[in-house]
C-alpha cells in the first residue's frame, strides 16, 4: 500500500503511511498506519470513500482526528 489518497491542494502532507521516525522518540523507527495532513481550520475534509463519521475531535495519541467508518469495508467484512 502506498500513499494513494490525495485530499486536494489545500492539504499539506505531514506524515506518510509506512515506516517513519517516531515523532515522540526520534531515535526509533515506527510503522505509521495512516496518512497525516494539515489544513487551515474550517477546511472541509473529503473522505476517501463513502462512510459515516464516528469520531471528530482531539485524541491524546493521534491529535486532531476524524475517524470514518467506511461503507465498502463493511460490505467486504460482512458480505
Amino acid at each position: 500500500m502506498g500513499n494513494v489518497y490525495n485530499p486536494g491542494s489545500q492539504f499539506i502532507p505531514r506524515s506518510p503511511y509506512g515506516d517513519r521516525v517516531d515523532p515522540l522518540n526520534p531515535a526509533n523507527q515506527e510503522f505509521h498506519s495512516g496518512q497525516d495532513f494539515a489544513a487551515s481550520a474550517g477546511t472541509p475534509i473529503p473522505s476517501a470513500a463513502t462512510g459515516t463519521v464516528v469520531y471528530p475531535g482531539y485524541n491524546q495519541n493521534l491529535g486532531n482526528t476524524v475517524i470514518i467508518k467506511n461503507d465498502k469495508l463493511d460490505e467486504l467484512c460482512l458480505g
